[in-house]
């Protein structure tokens, strides 16, 4: 099956592309911090709650998908986009594969949040949350 790709608005959002900052892993699922990249920017926070699989990768690494991206839907698809979900996913199709067909069973849904230099899958059952954090004043001095 092909995969099929769709842009995902990140709720509390000025504009549509964010950097990310964080990735908190804990007791609490997964949450991504975002930033808009500005000295006095704004954040959000995408908050996955608990997940099934997730994988975070340099851009670098994942040049094959930027290729059929840019092949199926244009450069400018996924240049200035943050949140997707994916359908028919081969992260899912492996997902599936190695626990023997058991997460066949499971609803699981698969997202992608991508910024410049990073590209990070996840697998969970649920809808991302979406919480904006107070403005924050990012200092750029060494």
């Amino acid at each position: 099956m092909k995969e099929k790709w769709f842009r995902r608005k990140i709720i509390g959002t000025e504009g549509n592309r964010y950097y990310i900052k964080e990735l908190i892993d804990d007791y609490d699922g997964l949450r991504v911090v975002m930033w808009d990249g500005k000295e006095n920017g704004n954040l959000v926070m995408i908050d996955f709650g608990f997940i099934e699989s997730y994988r975070y990768c340099d851009e670098g690494l994942r040049l094959e998908l930027f290729g059929r991206l840019s092949k199926e839907y244009g450069d400018r698809f996924y240049g200035d986009w943050n949140l997707f979900e994916v359908k028919d996913s081969e992260y899912l199709e492996w997902l599936n594969k190695s626990s023997c067909e058991v997460a066949e069973e499971m609803a699981l849904k698969h997202y992608v949040v991508m910024d410049y230099i990073s590209v990070l899958d996840v697998v969970f059952t649920g809808e991302p949350e979406f919480k904006k954090i107070k403005n924050v004043i990012i200092s750029f001095e060494f």
